[in-house]
């Protein structure tokens, strides 16, 4: 069970999942959409420790495509907790660094293997302590593994002290999330702000926004790159490399998951009456062989077993 040396307390909350299909986002305020990648049956879950203007989350997970809007007016910082492969982050391989933003922003990740991240939100836009300025933009800000340590070292000892005796002393408090805005002061101290050749990744973004919107609608019909990438306007070459960019996979993959992962939402319901053909063939699969095939292959079990525990 993750986080079985932490205890729920005034400023804890802890949060377990024992498999995807009842996996609830972790972020407050945030819009979350995924896409498993794997059936994981393993524990997984969220913890949140509140502070005075910041609460921290560590956030075990599992692999996915994962889409999240962060509303409102706040700082963001993510950093891995383990040593673990890079992934995918609004189109670029990250490792060894912080994401640093202000909301409302939105990112896209793909995480190819189970993670355990830290994601820092602070109530305010911490324009006030010289921190680079975004321009709505994510910045990866490279870190030294020392300062990785020691911002992991922080993170794990304020969990801790708030397991072992609650923040009645406000002072406690206030001086743990000191300590971590000063270690993020190191980290952005030196950091310049370049102007990158990239492709805008907010094109890349818009278009996967539109990808998805098309499946959600029109699940059942077939879609094809040429008419799509004339919708978005831009060359089919153009939307192959921004989906695989952003998303780690083609087109087509992508969307087959999506499909899949809609239909396995809709017998998670237990509706009696619901039918996995019409189901199949309503998200666009026309040969069921194939589907039960696929469905098999992405979530370790038939459709049918699926409907069936719902129902129980």
């Amino acid at each position: 069970m993750p986080f079985a040396d932490f205890a729920k307390s005034q400023n804890i909350q802890i949060f377990h999942y024992q498999d995807i299909d009842h996996f609830k986002q972790g972020l407050r305020g945030a819009h979350v959409d995924i896409v498993p990648l794997a059936n994981l049956h393993a524990s997984f879950g969220h913890a949140i420790l509140s502070l005075p203007g910041c609460d921290i989350y560590l956030l075990r997970t599992f692999p996915r495509i994962e889409r999240t809007l962060l509303e409102g007016s706040c700082a963001f910082v993510a950093l891995s907790m383990k040593d673990a492969p890079a992934v995918i982050f609004n189109g670029k391989e990250v490792k060894s660094c912080l994401q640093f933003a202000r909301g409302p922003i939105e990112y896209r990740l793909v995480e190819r293997e189970p993670g355990y991240y830290a994601v820092l939100i602070f109530s305010s836009r911490m324009e006030n302590r010289g921190w680079p300025e975004t321009s709505r933009e994510f910045l990866t800000i490279p870190i030294t593994s020392n300062l990785e340590l020691r911002l992991r070292e922080l993170i794990i000892r304020a969990f801790r002290t708030a397991s072992q005796e609650p923040y009645s002393n406000i002072t406690a408090a206030v001086g743990l999330a000191e300590s971590l805005l000063i270690a993020l002061d190191s980290a952005f101290s030196g950091y310049f702000s370049t102007k990158s050749s990239k492709e805008n990744i907010h094109e890349c973004l818009r278009t996967l926004r539109i990808v998805d919107d098309l499946v959600d609608s029109s699940s059942s019909h077939p879609i094809y790159s040429g008419e799509l990438a004339a919708r978005i306007g831009v060359s089919v070459r153009t939307l192959n490399n921004r989906i695989v960019k952003t998303n780690g996979m083609s087109l087509h993959r992508y969307i087959k998951l999506r499909r899949l992962w809609m239909v396995r939402q809709q017998l998670l319901m237990g509706d009696p009456d619901l039918q996995i053909k019409e189901v199949a063939i309503a998200s666009g699969f026309w040969h069921l062989g194939d589907f039960a095939a696929a469905y098999f292959s992405q979530f370790g079990e038939l459709p049918s077993l699926t409907q069936v525990r719902s129902r129980v």
